[in-house]
């Protein structure tokens, strides 16, 4: 979506320069006019200081009509919604587009507090256009989600990266990954690599030290017909031998002094399982040292 702007008017250019130069006509009619977010989520932090700027564009000619967007808020179907007024302040829900094309934006800012009440979400929606539009909007909505700084966990919370040894290569790899909210218990993280269900960890402090316990044989949803399972696996890539233990729990430990998470047992990864039999890897296996990176 991040193209889309950029791919339209690179078309339009294309056309009115053609036109221009060989007489030919525009091939972009202004009835293929549309307005359009160009993310489908976002976040937000609730102590942040500056507005969050959510782009929304025209795609159409410029010195075209001139285009009034309204944004609207929903949270139908949102577990833990956030209230407008409470949470949130939009600054304009209204968006002109006065050369007839363009990109503007919509500008959203938190409103703190000192309660310890998880993640919250809401939908930025597109109301309505004026004038009217016949095309429909590409991306009508997006998912914008604010992250509680008083949970006792926010320090966790952020852009990481898995980084090891595929031992299908035998190369350091590194993948991306986002820590935030179980929405469950205010001990657990939740990592987002991607699947349909996120990777879950429960976080303790002994003796301290913070340990992050990833749950065993987790099921991260269905990916190509198959059961993805974040599980402990180990292989030796020399005899060919590999294993996994659908009991044991993968440890690490959080390291204050580089704020990076390693763990203590090598061997993971997101595997296809096939009921309760293995199959295959998805993208993310990693042998060695692993950490979790901060990005």
């Amino acid at each position: 979506m991040k193209s889309l702007k950029y791919i339209i008017l690179s078309v339009i250019a294309v056309a009115l320069s053609t036109s221009c130069e060989k007489n030919y006509p525009v091939s972009f009619n202004p009835e293929d006019t549309f307005v359009s977010f160009e993310v489908s989520s976002a976040s937000l932090e609730e102590n942040a200081t500056e507005a969050i700027r959510i782009p929304i564009i025209l795609a159409g000619v410029p010195g075209g009509t001139s285009v009034t967007a309204t944004v609207g808020v929903s949270t139908e179907g949102i577990a833990a919604p956030a209230v407008e007024g409470e949470d949130f302040r939009i600054l304009n829900k209204e968006i002109s587009f006065t050369d007839g094309y363009g990109t503007e934006y919509v500008e959203i800012v938190p409103i703190d507090n000192s309660t310890n009440d998880g993640n919250k979400s809401f939908i930025l929606t597109i109301e309505s256009v004026t004038p009217e539009l016949s095309m429909e909007s590409v991306q009508n909505t997006v998912t914008i989600t604010l992250i509680d700084d008083e949970h006792p966990l926010a320090y966790l919370f952020g852009n990481w990266a898995f980084t090891g040894v595929d031992p299908t290569s035998d190369t350091m790899v590194s993948s991306s990954c986002v820590i935030g909210a179980s929405g469950e218990s205010v001990d657990e993280i939740a990592i987002d690599y991607g699947t349909p269900n996120p990777i879950y960890a429960k976080v303790e402090k002994v003796n301290g030290y913070t340990y992050i316990r990833f749950y065993p044989f987790q099921d991260l949803g269905v990916i190509s017909g198959y059961t993805c399972r974040f599980c402990w696996a180990e292989v030796d890539m020399n005899s060919g031998m590999f294993g996994y233990d659908p009991t044991r729990e993968v440890v690490a430990i959080y390291d204050e002094a580089s704020q990076n998470i390693i763990f203590e047992e090598d061997g993971f990864g997101l595997f296809a399982f096939n009921g309760d039999s293995y199959y295959s890897f998805f993208e993310l296996w990693l042998q060695g040292t692993v950490s979790l990176v901060r990005q």
